[in-house]
């Protein structure tokens, strides 16, 4: 996260303090601008934080509900008005997530769409499915033997570039494969993800060596309380419509096919010296 402060005639504000709270997890960060008005923090994770500015004589102010993703930079400016240490200024509509600080073209995954959306696999959900709906991406395909492959992670090319040059983490550490490039070594149960950022072009350095895509998933963190969810996923041939090749007869019959899937999850704080 990065910006610059300045006051209401258009100044800067060198030493102003910035304070990022996720107030989910209760992480804090503080940093302050430097000479040109400019902050930036380095070592966010991601998640969702308020944003305090205060400097001595001005007002202060808050930007609540401001998202922070993986390989994203968010910019947040801010004016301060003169005025009294104890007065604040809350914003609590937060600006659009317009990226104009780096030139990677990336697109993000929410959790939202990981559980709604069909993830196809032969071994279960893989949210690598979801990869299709990047453009230049085509759908996701499966490649070596049960043995090579046993967690029947996804090859995917972007861009026509080589599915033997992706890059793909886990909250920023490496899962490569280097016996089988294409595939991964690992990908989470879809369950624990809470969001996977795509990247396709014009790779910053961080990526490494990255050439079709970047991908970065981020893992759901732990609460202090337990929680969790059972789900069933149904599909019944007889809901659907005729497919357009089923051959019409006196008693058209859409053809058999019905599939259940169920799963749980429960997640909860680590208690010591017994969980």
């Amino acid at each position: 996260m990065t910006g610059v402060v300045s006051d209401a005639t258009g100044s800067v504000l060198p030493n102003a303090q910035i304070t990022a709270t996720n107030p989910s997890t209760g992480l804090s960060r503080t940093t302050t601008t430097d000479t040109s008005g400019n902050y930036q923090f380095t070592d966010l994770p991601p998640g969702t934080y308020d944003i305090t500015f205060s400097a001595p004589n001005f007002t202060q102010s808050v930007s609540k509900g401001v998202a922070v993703s993986a390989n994203q930079t968010r910019r947040i400016d801010t004016t301060m008005s003169l005025g009294a240490v104890s007065d604040k200024i809350e914003v609590t509509t937060a600006p659009p997530a317009l990226q104009t600080d780096r030139a990677d073209v990336n697109y993000e995954i929410t959790s939202t769409q990981v559980q709604e959306l069909p993830t196809t696999s032969t071994a279960g959900r893989n949210f690598q499915g979801l990869y299709r709906l990047i453009p230049g991406v085509p759908p996701p395909t499966e490649n070596n033997s049960q043995a090579g492959n046993p967690g029947r992670t996804q090859a995917v090319t972007a861009n026509g570039i080589a599915n033997t040059i992706n890059s793909t983490k886990i909250d920023g550490a490496a899962v490569g494969y280097p016996w089988l490039q294409s595939i991964v070594a690992y990908i989470p149960p879809t369950d624990s993800i809470e969001s996977a950022n795509i990247v396709t072009n014009s790779f910053n350095a961080e990526q490494g060596a990255a050439g079709g895509i970047a991908a970065n998933l981020i893992v759901k963190s732990g609460t202090n309380n337990f929680h969790g969810s059972a789900w069933e996923y149904n599909s019944i041939s007889q809901f659907n419509a005729r497919q357009y090749f089923t051959r019409v007869s006196t008693t058209p019959v859409t053809p058999k096919n019905i599939l259940n899937e169920y799963g749980a999850n429960i997640g909860g704080p680590i208690i010591k010296d017994k969980l």
